[in-house]
């Protein structure tokens, strides 16, 4: 918990804060998460409405089992028992085919789920981009238990940083 609370130290500090690097995805704080229908690695189809009543972090990354994508997932298992313990569940989001998001689940374990934006179509309503105009960018969005956007962090390559910063606005309830 020591080092935890360390990594904290280095996140977010004021839970006024919209995030940080958030750029033009801050102008979606304050707003209802926009409406969507996606299928998890269980093929059982989520909605917006799943999410109500209950806090919610969605981290959108590029690739199943990539470096980078990896240790930003295994990252969201290790701290699972932290997220619940603010009463918030943690969603994985990516382009990926359910076939791949079930063999990266089978490595990174948890209770985490992974829903599948096949055709990026919330990821493009919600202005994501790609980094050198290849890469989808990575961001993470904390939802209220009525769906609205309270905290975002976008950076490609701060990956624990989503976790940690996520936890600290969490911690600021």
């Amino acid at each position: 918990m020591m080092a935890l609370s360390h990594v904290y130290d280095n996140a977010l500090v004021n839970k006024d804060s919209p995030g940080e690097n958030v750029g033009k995805v801050a102008s979606w704080v304050g707003k209802n998460f926009p409406h969507f229908s996606m299928m998890s690695e269980l093929e059982q189809e989520w909605t917006n409405q799943d999410l109500q009543g209950s806090w919610n972090v969605l981290f959108f990354y590029p690739k199943d089992r990539s470096p980078g994508c990896s240790v930003q997932a295994q990252t969201f298992v290790d701290e699972e028992e932290q997220f619940s313990s603010y009463g918030a569940k943690v969603f994985g989001v990516s382009s990926d085919s359910i076939k791949s998001h079930t063999q990266f689940k089978c490595d990174i374990g948890g209770n985490l789920t992974l829903l599948c934006d096949s055709k990026s179509s919330l990821r493009k309503e919600l202005g994501l981009g790609k980094t050198l105009g290849i890469i989808p960018h990575r961001v993470t969005f904390v939802l209220d238990p009525e769906g609205v956007i309270r905290w975002v962090f976008n950076s490609q390559l701060a990956v624990k940083k989503h976790v940690y910063g996520s936890l600290k606005y969490l911690s600021t309830l």
